[in-house]
């Protein structure tokens, strides 16, 4: 069971994600898109989104794991860590949104181009709140994990983390989607 929360956490929410990208961005935008062109990006950059969400959600986990340690530079390092998942907060939407890029180039510009957009003062305090309804949902997870445990539930990982995941997941992307395309002046 463990294998298919991971699987499922890897793979299934960032398919989830990248959907939900795809068809918020086609629906803000100025024109009628048509839903086969959406699905072309969605089937198109996928892959991008399940390697951005692997490796940024591993700097998170850095975070804040070194975060709290006694050690004075484990907690610099955290704190880094946390900064650059910040800055970084749009780089999934980023890789399913941006049309200038290539299979080569899609991780690093997307990358790159989060961090630009973040880095403008109003943008970040944005990019700050979408991180931290991440962290919220999270938060909730390992608590619901913890209750299921204490009173025994079968499956408690699973209980815990998969239906808040689903449930939370689509109004954050869809969120984060529109804050991306508003600060990067699609939506001006």
């Amino acid at each position: 069971m463990p294998h298919a929360i991971e699987l499922g956490t890897s793979i299934a929410i960032p398919l989830l994600v990248t959907l939900v990208y795809a068809f918020v961005s086609a629906d803000t935008g100025e024109s009628t898109v048509a839903e086969s062109l959406i699905w072309e990006r969605f089937l198109e950059r996928a892959w991008a989104v399940i390697v951005l969400d692997f490796l940024l959600n591993d700097v998170t986990n850095a975070a804040m794991i070194y975060s709290t340690s006694a050690n004075a530079l484990e907690m610099i390092a955290g704190l880094a860590a946390f900064m650059f998942s910040v800055l970084t907060v749009f780089a999934d939407a980023g890789a399913v949104v941006d049309d200038d890029v290539t299979v080569w180039t899609v991780i690093p510009r997307s990358l790159l181009r989060s961090i630009l957009t973040t880095w403008n003062s109003a943008i970040f305090i944005r990019a700050l709140a979408i991180f931290s309804l991440w962290l919220l949902a999270f938060v909730a997870e390992s608590a619901l994990y913890i209750g299921l445990t204490h009173f025994g539930i079968p499956q408690a990982i699973f209980w815990g983390d998969v239906p808040i995941a689903t449930l939370v997941t689509p109004p954050i992307a869809a969120i984060t989607v529109v804050v991306y395309r508003d600060a990067t002046g699609v939506l001006r």
